[in-house]
């Protein structure tokens, strides 16, 4: 038998149930884990955790790194950054993205966890998300929010907005409170 799941968001206990019903027991999902080092993140990979994690998922955690990526030429001396000061910004950034999937593989790790570890670099987080999903054929994306209005989210953008409606699988997003 196989299981087709549909995109719908998880409300209560009671539907995570239902979802984790819905898969054969020898079925393996493949969750994949949006980190960016923030509180409603944590939130979120604890709920993962607590609520709908089984012993046959296994997790990719994924993040995007917003570096920009320095210009080859300056307009004019003075508008660009020296060099070093350049290196030091990208090798500050890349030891945060390290220690960031370190912890949260540890924990994974401590818990007997399958898991895997992702990082890109770009400016829409969202789209990079939505195609690390795709790239490792993760059958649920899960993710917090930073609980935007509806005007702020409009303005500002969202990343959790963005990947719920244009991601091919599943998303789980989780409120901080």
């Amino acid at each position: 038998m196989i299981c087709t799941i549909t995109r719908y968001i998880i409300k209560n206990n009671r539907n995570i149930r239902l979802f984790s019903q819905r898969a054969e027991p020898d079925m393996t999902f493949k969750v994949l884990i949006a980190i960016d080092g923030s509180e409603q993140c944590r939130n979120a990979f604890d709920w993962y955790l607590k609520m709908l994690h089984s012993s046959n998922n296994s997790v990719v955690l994924a993040t995007v790194s917003d570096t920009q990526v320095q210009p080859a030429y300056a307009f004019r001396a003075g508008l660009a950054l020296p060099q070093e000061q350049w290196k030091a910004m990208v090798a500050e950034d890349e030891k945060r993205v390290k220690d960031l999937l370190s912890t949260y593989g540890t924990s994974l790790k401590a818990n007997g966890i399958p898991y895997k570890t992702r990082a890109e670099v770009g400016s829409n987080a969202g789209q990079h998300l939505c195609h690390m999903a795709k790239k490792e054929k993760a059958d649920m994306i899960v993710m917090g929010t930073r609980g935007l209005g509806t005007v702020r989210r409009t303005v500002l953008g969202s990343v959790s907005d963005y990947v719920l409606h244009h991601s091919t699988v599943p998303v789980s997003i989780c409120p901080l409170s």
